[in-house]
């Protein structure tokens, strides 16, 4: 994100002394802001500036003013309050920046959060939007569209909306209407703080990876904003929302230049997303979506795994076989049953051994030991758990991640003792046979987190016919 006003200058807030800053692309210099006098032992008096200062913190961020009079907030979770030269420099990874005088009577509390342009890009499919031309000029039947869906956090309602705006352009024999100012947004009942707003940023933006099957994506455009209302009416159509703080977030990567075409959509996906987005701030156990680094660095890394790859998407299949298994529906029957059915047999063990103990007396303690670990604890191996859940899919996958290759049984058997043997220190040379399995399983459970939001057979399918994972 490229601020068009770096580099800027300011004093920043600080508990002892006084210190100014220079930033130009994210770094800081933050210098002395004082002279003091200072005397010698033989009575020679003196001008320094070499004066020692302690900055004052806001949460994780630094705070101060710009000298065109906008607050700044810089982000430095990590860093320290107290320098002990006169000179510091520092690098952030993100600040904000907004008008002074709304920071003195708001502080840094915003109501909501918008995101523009970037990725969002990539994540709407081309429209055609229908005109109709008359005598007296034209109407453009679809001036915009949104779509809206609510999120559960941290105690309150958050609405987030998606959409976009149409522009126009004429040129001698040529007029042209498209969309523009594509937006994702969060709006909240109750304020939310300069950390939670940063963390719905890092939340939107790790969506939209998932849909781009890319890492490097970002917004080009992120404003804090407060609601508004016209004065004298209570109305609520008379609220609206004003731009207050503008957000820079350094990334260190060039973006995605990857296409609608192979990404999956929000017109794809519809209100899913939303149910999707859910699952970004979930934090229980088995979480699938904590489990998404292997996703490609870059458009250049698209098609390359690793051994840390691979190890990573077992973990996401160990887990995303779980969430399946909960849901009970007809694309994890079989899972399902699978794993009842050696539930209801280890029951039955554990009765057979307490009805005998109740008869016969406790077993000695080695033999209790013996069947703890062979009984108390067994569930069905990763290998038929990563089977059936293929299995699910795989008349939607097909041989689309590779070309003439349909992935069995015996392949992913493969895969898993791979990866068994990678864990244990056991290292082997990743061929393709085993990527192109990683591959499969990958989109299988693309397809079982999509379908968990609401995303059905045929909409999968056109995901996967369009290489969504390339």
């Amino acid at each position: 994100m490229k601020d068009s006003k770096a580099p800027r200058t300011g004093i920043i807030e600080c508990e002892k002394g006084s210190a100014s800053f220079y930033m130009n692309d994210f770094s800081f210099c933050f210098m002395n802001n004082a002279i003091e006098r200072i005397t010698k032992h033989s009575g020679e008096i003196y001008s320094a500036a070499n004066l020692l200062f302690t900055l004052k913190k806001q949460g994780n961020f630094y705070v101060g003013i710009t000298n065109d009079n906008q607050s700044i907030a810089i982000y430095a979770k990590d860093c320290p309050t107290e320098t002990f030269v006169p000179k510091w420099n520092f690098r952030t990874s993100a600040y904000i920046v907004q008008d002074a005088i709304d920071t003195e009577k708001y502080g840094y509390s915003f109501d909501a959060i918008e995101l523009k342009g970037g990725i969002l890009n990539s994540l709407f499919r081309p429209k055609h939007i229908p005109v109709d031309y008359s005598d007296s000029g034209y109407t453009i039947k679809d001036e915009s569209f949104e779509r809206q869906g609510l999120l559960n956090w941290n105690g309150q309602e958050v609405t987030v909306k998606l959409g976009w705006y149409t522009i126009t352009s004429g040129q001698p024999r040529k007029f042209e209407v498209r969309t523009s100012d594509l937006y994702f947004r969060f709006e909240f009942s109750n304020p939310v703080n300069l950390d939670e707003a940063l963390l719905h940023v890092e939340k939107a933006r790790e969506l939209m990876s998932f849909l781009s099957y890319r890492k490097n994506v970002e917004f080009n455009c992120v404003t804090f904003q407060r609601k508004q209302s016209f004065p004298d009416c209570d109305l609520d159509s008379n609220i609206y929302y004003s731009d207050d703080a503008h957000v820079y977030i350094n990334y260190g990567f060039e973006s995605t230049q990857k296409d609608s075409f192979r990404c999956i959509c929000f017109d794809d996906i519809k209100d899913a997303v939303f149910s999707l987005l859910a699952m970004f701030y979930d934090c229980s156990d088995y979480n699938p979506i904590k489990h998404l680094s292997f996703i490609p660095e870059d458009d250049k890394h698209a098609n390359l795994l690793s051994s840390t790859d691979i190890r990573e998407i077992a973990t996401l299949l160990e887990c995303e076989t779980k969430c399946a298994c909960r849901e009970r529906d007809e694309k994890s029957e079989v899972l399902y049953d699978e794993s009842q059915r050696l539930s209801t047999l280890l029951s039955k063990i554990k009765q057979v051994i307490s009805e005998d103990e109740s008869e016969n007396g406790p077993l000695p303690g080695s033999i209790q030991s013996q069947f703890t670990k062979r009984f108390y604890n067994a569930s069905l191996p990763s290998k038929q758990k990563d089977i059936l859940l293929y299995n699910a899919y795989k008349n939607i996958i097909r041989d689309t991640p590779c070309s003439g290759k349909i992935v069995g049984e015996k392949n992913i058997k493969e895969f898993r003792d791979y990866r068994n043997k990678e864990t244990h220190g056991n290292y082997n040379l990743l061929n393709l046979d085993i990527g192109i399995t990683a591959m499969h399983l990958v989109v299988a459970v693309y397809c079982s987190i999509l379908h968990r939001s609401g995303v059905d057979d045929q909409i999968l399918t056109t995901l996967c016919e369009r290489k969504f994972f390339s």
